[in-house]
């Protein structure tokens, strides 16, 4: 779901995401590597350190450079629309829309969305790849 702009609060439970001014990704490892743009643009070849084969999952995420601790959308777009490989990326998953082989995405929000789910997949993730969350986001 793209997000939209709203002058006011909702008054029932609600949810938010940090906007993190990358690229957005579903990248999935389930059967090799893969990144693709919710249009359906193949990142793939353009992230190949981001790679692995030891979690099987599909993740919803951002792929974000930072400036001094901060996202920086021309930094991010440097490397993927102009091939700066130079340029490092994070891979900010926020949401697990699969891991070794059960999908979330018939549960409920809230229960998909789980502490100990979301634990789980960020255990396994390696180095390579930040599973960033709001307590996480890097101070300005």
């Amino acid at each position: 779901m793209l997000a939209r702009a709203e002058h006011t609060l909702p008054t029932r439970d609600y949810a938010f995401e940090v906007k993190w001014d990358g690229f957005r990704a579903i990248v999935s490892t389930k059967n090799g590597f893969r990144a693709r743009s919710r249009r359906g643009w193949d990142m793939t070849p353009l992230i190949p350190e981001l790679a692995r084969d030891d979690v099987h999952g599909v993740f919803d995420s951002e792929l974000v450079a930072f400036d001094d601790g901060v996202p920086h959308f021309p930094l991010v777009g440097a490397r993927m629309l102009h091939g700066k490989r130079h340029v490092p990326v994070a891979f900010a998953a926020f949401d697990v829309l699969a891991l070794d082989g059960s999908s979330t995405t018939n549960l409920p929000y809230r229960e998909a969305a789980r502490p100990t789910r979301v634990a789980r997949a960020r255990r396994r993730l390696s180095r390579r790849c930040a599973w960033m969350s709001r307590t996480d986001m890097p101070r300005a």
